[in-house]
C-alpha cells in the first residue's frame, strides 16, 4: 500500500483502521448474538463496495 500511496501517514491510516473496524465489527454481532453466516457475510462484503459501482 505504500508503493500506491506514497507517504507513510496515508498508509497507516488504512492500516489500523481496517482491523479494528472488522474487530468491532465482530465485536458487535457478538453482543448481539448473531452467528456469521452467510447472510452476514454478504451484507459485510456488500459494505465494503462503494456506493453506485
Amino acid at each position: 500500500m505504500y508503493l500506491f500511496l506514497q507517504n507513510f501517514r496515508a498508509t497507516l491510516i488504512p492500516t489500523i483502521a481496517v482491523p479494528v473496524v472488522l474487530m468491532g465489527t465482530f465485536a458487535v454481532l457478538y453482543t448481539c448474538g448473531y452467528s456469521i453466516n452467510t447472510l452476514t457475510m454478504f451484507a459485510m462484503v456488500a459494505g465494503d463496495r462503494p456506493a453506485g459501482g
